[in-house]
């Protein structure tokens, strides 16, 4: 059964862009312009700029190992809340974009910062680098972010295909590689070695072994354009 909430339950938005559960059992949910709402309880509680969030259309989240809530907004640039506050990162901070399209902190702690336009980005303690064309990424448009259990980055791009980011260099994979188009909209590997990719347009690829499977409408799949992807327990 499905169960909808909606302005009349406290949540007043119509389109989801990122949703994330924190370790209380709370959802975060970012909305397309509405801000950001917690819901605990069967409760809504709405996050605005009025709050400090520094754009009220929320892209991306992501929390941090010490709980902390990071946000990529459009426009405004990363924000941080702990302890009930927003604090607002942007080019002061050394982050040129301000269109945070996707967020992932890896296994050493660092925060990954997917931008529209102005590359990847690490956040290290306060020390933040980036990453563009011009030092190997194959688009500057960043979709999508995962690290795999080897310590790989997957980076999903907007044109430039799928990315992986191992010991410092980058290695591109697109139409060329057998992947079905080159607009990665999300990215996930699975605990056999293979990397599942979305894309915008040529369905669902699996990349092992140095090699595509690809899934499309002629194959079954409804719909050749695949935003996200979830890892099933069986």
């Amino acid at each position: 059964r499905f169960r909808n909430w909606n302005a009349a339950s406290g949540f007043t938005s119509t389109v989801v862009r990122a949703i994330r559960e924190d370790a209380k059992g709370a959802l975060w949910i970012g909305t397309n312009g509405d801000g950001l709402f917690r819901m605990q309880d069967g409760q809504f509680t709405r996050f605005t700029r009025k709050d400090g969030l520094p754009s009220d259309l929320i892209f991306s989240l992501a929390f941090a190992k010490d709980s902390a809530l990071w946000v990529g907004t459009n426009g405004g640039g990363l924000a941080r809340r702990a302890d009930g506050q927003f604090r607002v990162y942007n080019k002061d901070d050394g982050l040129d974009g301000d269109i945070i399209w996707s967020l992932l902190q890896d296994d050493s702690g660092s925060l990954w910062l997917g931008t529209y336009g102005a590359g990847l980005f690490r956040r290290e303690g306060e020390r933040v680098r980036g990453l563009t064309t011009h030092t190997g990424l194959s688009s500057d448009f960043v979709r999508a972010l995962w690290q795999d259990h080897e310590g790989s980055l997957w980076i999903g791009t907007n044109t430039g295909g799928l990315a992986r980011l191992r010991d410092g260099k980058f290695t591109t994979y697109t139409t060329r590689e057998g992947l079905p188009n080159d607009i990665a909209k999300t990215v996930l590997a699975d605990p056999d070695g293979g990397l599942w990719v979305g894309t915008s347009g040529g369905g669902l690829a699996r990349l092992k072994d140095g090699a595509f499977q690809t899934w499309s409408s002629r194959e079954g799949l409804p719909h050749d354009f695949v935003q996200a992807l979830l890892h099933g327990r069986t």
